[in-house]
C-alpha cells in the first residue's frame, strides 16, 4: 500500500449488504460506527475520499470480489492491497474486479496490469426488446409439457408436502450447471440457499418456468427483478438427455411473453464469451448484445 503520509485506510467489518443505493456515500465517509454490511474500506487521500468493498464469491468459495462504490481504478491497487490481508484471513485465493464497458481501453488494460490483475473471463450482455417480441411458443415435444411452476400441478411455494419436487428443481440446476464452461472451482450452493432465493426474492418465483415429462422436471428457466421494467434471466438449464430439442430456447420464450404481459419492456442476461451455443440461441430469440463484463482477477499469495 502506498506509504504517503496524507493517505488514510478507516475499516469497517459487517455481515449484510451494502451499497450506494442503501447507504449515501456521505454517510459512509462520516460514520464511525461498523455498518452492517460486507468488509469495506474508505480511502482518505489527500482531501480525497474512495470507499471499497469485498464480498465473498457465492458460487466459488475462493474467490472474493472487489468493488470501488467511490473513487477511480486509480485506487484499485491500493484497495487490492488492504483487502488483500483481509482474504488471507478467511483463507482466499483470488481478488476479482469487475467492469461493465463496451470496449476494454488501453488505458484502462495498463492500470489493471500496474495492479496485478490479469484477464480472467469476459462476460457478453444481451438485452431482448419484449415490446417488439413476437416469437411463437411451440410445443412440439409430444410427452413433454411447459408450464409456470405455480400453475403446475408438480409445482406450488415452498411448504412440506412438496419439498420432494423442489429438490429435484435443485439437483437439476446443479447438475445442468456443471455443464457450464469454465466451472473449475465451482462451488453449487445448499438446498436452503437455493431456496433462500426465491423465499427472499433475490429471483422471482412468477417466473418459474418448467419443463416436464410425466412427473419428472427435466428442465427449468427463471428471471430476477431488476426494476418495473427490466428483468433478467438468472438460470436456464435442461437435462442431458433432453438437450438438442428446443426445450430451453421454449422456456425461455414462455418466460419472455409471461414478462411482457407483466408489462416488462427489456429481458436481459449475460453469458461467458466462451459459451458460443447459449450465445448463438439468444441471438436467435432476438436478444441482441449492448456490452461486455470484463473479470480480472488477482492471485492472493
Amino acid at each position: 500500500m502506498n506509504n504517503n503520509p496524507s493517505q488514510a485506510f478507516y475499516f469497517f467489518k459487517g455481515s449484510g449488504y451494502c451499497s450506494e443505493k442503501t447507504l449515501s456515500f456521505e454517510k459512509i465517509s462520516e460514520s464511525k460506527e461498523p455498518v452492517r454490511c460486507e468488509d469495506w474500506a474508505i480511502l482518505k487521500n489527500n482531501g480525497k475520499v474512495a470507499v471499497g468493498r469485498l464480498r465473498q464469491s457465492r458460487r466459488f468459495i475462493s474467490e472474493w470480489f472487489i468493488e470501488l462504490l467511490e473513487g477511480s481504478v486509480t485506487y484499485l491497487s491500493d484497495f487490492a492491497n488492504f483487502f488483500a490481508k483481509r482474504i488471507k484471513e478467511y483463507n482466499g485465493q483470488w481478488l476479482v474486479y469487475t467492469f461493465l464497458e463496451k470496449e476494454l481501453s488501453k488505458e484502462l488494460e495498463k492500470q489493471l496490469a500496474q495492479s496485478n490483475f490479469g484477464p480472467y473471463f469476459t462476460k457478453i450482455d444481451s438485452q431482448l426488446d419484449l415490446e417488439t417480441f413476437t416469437k411463437a411458443i411451440k410445443n412440439k415435444f409430444n410427452s413433454i409439457y411447459l408450464e409456470r411452476w405455480l400453475t403446475s400441478p408438480l409445482g406450488g411455494p415452498f411448504i412440506e408436502k412438496n419439498v420432494e419436487k423442489w429438490q429435484e428443481l435443485y439437483q437439476l440446476e446443479c447438475d445442468t450447471s456443471d455443464d457450464i464452461p469454465d466451472r473449475e472451482g465451482f462451488c453449487h450452493p445448499t438446498f436452503q440457499e437455493f431456496i433462500n432465493r426465491f423465499q427472499l426474492n433475490q429471483v422471482s418465483l412468477e417466473t418459474l418456468f418448467i419443463a416436464r415429462e410425466k412427473e419428472t422436471i427435466v428442465g427449468l428457466t427463471y428471471a430476477w427483478i431488476e426494476n418495473k421494467t427490466t428483468a433478467g434471466i438468472y438460470f436456464t438449464g435442461v437435462a442431458n438427455n433432453y438437450r438438442r430439442r428446443g426445450i430451453g430456447s421454449t422456456l425461455k420464450i414462455a418466460l419472455a411473453h409471461y414478462l411482457k404481459n407483466q408489462g416488462f419492456k427489456k429481458l436481459i442476461t449475460n453469458n461467458k464469451q466462451n459459451n458460443l451455443p447459449i450465445l448463438k440461441t439468444n441471438q436467435k430469440l432476438g436478444f441482441k448484445p449492448y456490452s461486455r463484463t470484463y473479470f480480472y482477477r488477482r492471485k492472493i499469495c
